[in-house]
């Protein structure tokens, strides 16, 4: 029950790889039409067969993870069946140009013997790849539709767990059933410990010691000393007379800060796993439990990170949040004690399942990771309320003085802390709401509630430091006095208001893709990404409008054929007025006039 509905926590991390997903989504596409390219028929072929299989497969699945398998087989299939459809476009064109060479049969005349054949032999070629590409259009419409229904199946048993109730706490049949339960719990902890041992021993008598030492130096390695070299040397940079000036200074370190924070711990979990798993020193049974050590390696490091980035407690300066020190000091331990207790919930929940626990100890454990990530929030809620108070507080007081100095200018309204008081709201509505469910014993809900909670702060935390660095990265680069503003000044012929104005247009396409993976982020626990991939790829093939097909890649190059013939016709409007037509024999009125026709 509670690792079903635990791993929809695990799937808003693919939120933030989109955007890597979707630059190396051309990659991909190209990979998948050199695979088909040998037989597509073949391919095809296969791919109907899949489709059946998982048609047979779905009456028997009975779970959100089998679901959600089913459902990256069906994606698989929609993308080959995509891509046979792709291989055998140019085949069909082929075969249309070279009908076309043939041309028409005279009427009254006879075709000679072997161009009739020819013909023949074209026109049923062309037909059977056209009636191959009809069946990839139908199969690859098969599986999308396919998908979608799995993902209601998803949606519904996700809505049936969250509204499943057991036992309350405050129950004392509950701790009745968890007390006789514990001695076989723990003697199933024991033997899973038992197996991971025996299987540990017998791959280090097999292969030595050197892969697990090598894989935890390394580990620790990146752990300590290269990323805190790393941070140092951001820092030193951030420091320094190169770095830019402005605001990319603070945001871009903040960024680097959050990279090197979330990724070299990360990397080092993966890297420690590794060398256990290269000689086979990790049971089937915990194969799992070492992937979500990776993925909660990964999850507390970002948490981490970003409270580092944001709050900085011991260089105010570069703080990008508007807290005094006291404050700062406080979320930062708040937000330590959020990253251990997501890794330890992490760890907790698939050790459950990978040691085959009572469904009684699964709910005991569920009770306590909610109870826990409550308190936690209502500690938070409590840090911010002091916040809110000592900020009005100081802010009136200025304003008494003022007005004991006898300032002439008006009193300005108490300044309040917008973001302090959504997130105050915010939080007393869910805490209220996971109490009341913990109460009833809706145990689910209540850990649902409260683990979306805190992935829902660090996602829009995450989401406004990459908007200030997104525009002040765009601000920057099209600035007048950079590198890259002067070159287009100088290429181009633009003026500084027009570089600038280009940079406010990029940073609002940034922000817009930062927005876009913010919001895909907070959705993704109440859906399957699969629907999105899927849309993305069908997206990708092109969309058809009535007899015309517009695809991504035929748009960007018309973009970039466009923004090529723009440049080169500020460069010659640029080189026509400043360089040739002044060395001509013209007057000013004619020299404008030329000018003002060539733009």
């Amino acid at each position: 029950m509670s690792s079903r509905l635990f791993s929809s926590f695990l799937r808003p991390l693919a939120g933030m790889m989109v955007c890597a997903w979707l630059g190396m989504a051309p990659v991909a596409l190209a990979q998948g039409n050199d695979a088909v390219d040998a037989d597509p028929i073949a391919q095809l072929a296969q791919a109907g067969k899949d489709l059946k299989q998982i048609q047979a497969s779905l009456d028997d699945a009975d779970t959100r993870d089998t679901l959600k398998t089913l459902s990256d087989r069906a994606l698989a299939v929609q993308r080959d069946a995509d891509a046979a459809r792709n291989a055998l476009q140019p085949q069909l064109d082929q075969m249309d140009a070279r009908v076309a060479q043939l041309g028409d049969v005279p009427e009254g005349t006879v075709e000679a013997r072997d161009i009739a054949l020819q013909r023949k032999t074209l026109n049923q070629q062309r037909s059977d790849i056209a009636s191959a590409i009809a069946r990839a259009k139908l199969l690859a419409g098969d599986a999308r539709q396919l998908g979608a229904d799995i993902e209601k199946m998803r949606v519904s048993q996700f809505s049936e767990e969250l509204a499943r109730k057991v036992n309350s706490p405050l129950s004392p049949s509950l701790w009745r059933q968890f007390a006789t339960h514990v001695p076989a719990d723990l003697g199933r902890l024991a033997s899973l410990y038992r197996q991971g041992e025996t299987t540990a021993r017998k791959a280090i008598a097999e292969h030595g010691w050197g892969a697990p030492l090598t894989g935890l130096v390394l580990a620790l390695l990146m752990f300590f000393p290269l990323r805190l070299w790393l941070r140092a040397a951001g820092r030193r940079y951030a420091a320094s007379e190169r770095a830019p000036d402005g605001r990319l200074r603070r945001s871009g370190l903040a960024v680097w800060l959050l990279a090197v924070g979330t990724l070299l711990p990360g990397f080092a979990a993966v890297v420690l796993v590794a060398s256990l798993d290269t000689i086979g020193a990790i049971p089937p049974r915990l194969e799992q439990l070492a992937l979500h050590f990776q993925v909660a390696t990964f999850v507390a490091a970002f948490i981490t990170a970003l409270s580092a980035c944001l709050l900085v407690p011991k260089r105010p300066s570069w703080r990008l949040l508007s807290l005094d020190d006291s404050a700062a000091w406080r979320l930062r331990k708040y937000a330590w004690g959020a990253a251990g207790l997501t890794f330890l919930s992490f760890l907790l929940v698939e050790i459950n399942r990978a040691s085959r626990t009572s469904e009684i100890t699964t709910v005991a454990v569920d009770g306590l990771i909610a109870i826990t990530y409550m308190a936690l929030i209502v500690a938070i809620l409590v840090s911010l309320a002091r916040l809110h108070r000592r900020q009005a507080d100081e802010a009136q007081a200025k304003l008494d003085a003022q007005a004991d100095a006898g300032a002439k200018q008006p009193k300005a309204p108490v300044r309040k802390s917008g973001w302090i008081v959504l997130a105050r709201l915010a939080g007393h509505v869910v805490v209220a709401a996971a109490v009341i469910a913990t109460l009833l014993g809706y145990l689910n809900l209540a850990l649902f509630v409260a683990q979306q909670l805190v992935w829902g702060a660090v996602v829009l935390l995450a989401a406004s430091l990459l908007l200030k660095f997104a525009d002040d990265l765009s601000l920057w680069v099209l600035s007048p006095t950079s590198r890259v503003g002067q070159s287009i000044v100088l290429t181009t012929g633009l003026n500084d208001a027009k570089v600038e104005q280009a940079g406010v247009l990029l940073s609002a396409v940034l922000r817009i893709g930062v927005i876009l993976l913010a919001v895909l982020a907070l959705t993704a626990p109440f859906g399957n990404l699969n629907a999105f991939f899927g849309a993305v790829d069908s997206l990708s093939n092109g969309l058809t409008i009535g007899t015309t097909t517009l695809r991504p890649s035929s748009v960007l190059y018309a973009v970039l054929a466009f923004l090529v013939v723009w440049a080169v016709m500020q460069a010659f409007q640029n080189w026509l007025t400043n360089t040739y037509l002044p060395k001509t024999d013209l007057d000013a009125g004619a020299r404008n006039s030329i000018s003002t026709v060539t733009r």
